[in-house]
């Protein structure tokens, strides 16, 4: 492929790197991930509320509704409680590295599951922010979302925005428009493990190791 300069109208179709004021591959790229991003976190956002909103409904408020949400966490993640932090940190990082993955190739499904993803994710949040803000308090939900999480949401957000511009390159190849589904993957897959592995990595040292001594020091559980 030929290196493009930054005057040039083509910013779909990732390149290969230039040199002497060229734009790069991995700047280009980049650049034209910014729509799909904001796509990502839009509809992460307006999950996340939805979610928080679900937690006043009577079905959630009323009877043991909130109960029977964490008794099924509890339960769920009980046998969290047997693993060392190293072998919690790895099983962090390989569930989310994996999921978020996969969600970036089935975007070539028009971008429907990564959207799938974000909304389902973002919903179970904003519900476990609001049954906690209720019965713990926002202390707790600070301390166990904030230092992990502002490293592993972007990085889940960054992952299905990729999903997205894969999808959108088979939405135009439908179309009969020029499109560079092979290229947007290719570049994706690497914009991935540049970008989004090393974030879940971090994300998932500082939940195994840092969080729970964050949650200790804030609210002394």
């Amino acid at each position: 492929m030929k290196p493009v300069t930054p005057g040039d109208d083509e910013f779909d179709h990732p390149i290969d790197i230039g040199v002497n004021g060229n734009v790069t591959e991995e700047e280009r790229y980049d650049s034209s991930i910014r729509r799909t991003l904001l796509l990502s976190t839009i509809l992460f956002t307006m999950a996340l509320i939805a979610g928080y909103s679900l937690g006043f409904h009577p079905s959630i408020t009323e009877g043991q509704g909130a109960d029977d949400f964490f008794n099924e966490f509890r339960d769920l993640f009980a046998g969290f409680a047997e693993l060392t932090r190293t072998e919690l940190a790895a099983f962090i990082f390989v569930n989310n590295a994996v999921k978020s993955f996969v969600f970036m190739i089935l975007g070539l499904a028009l971008g429907t599951l990564p959207a799938f993803f974000l909304i389902i994710n973002g919903g179970v949040i904003g519900l476990v922010i609001n049954l906690t803000n209720v019965t713990i308090g926002p202390a707790f939900i600070i301390a166990a979302l904030v230092p992990h999480g502002i490293l592993e949401i972007p990085a889940l957000l960054y992952a299905a925005a990729l999903g997205f511009k894969v999808g959108s390159q088979v939405w135009n190849r439908i179309r009969k428009q020029r499109s560079f589904v092979k290229d947007s993957l290719t570049t994706g897959v690497k914009s991935f493990l540049r970008l989004v592995l090393p974030m879940l990595l971090l994300a998932a040292l500082i939940e195994a190791f840092v969080t729970p001594e964050v949650i200790a020091l804030v609210t002394g559980l």
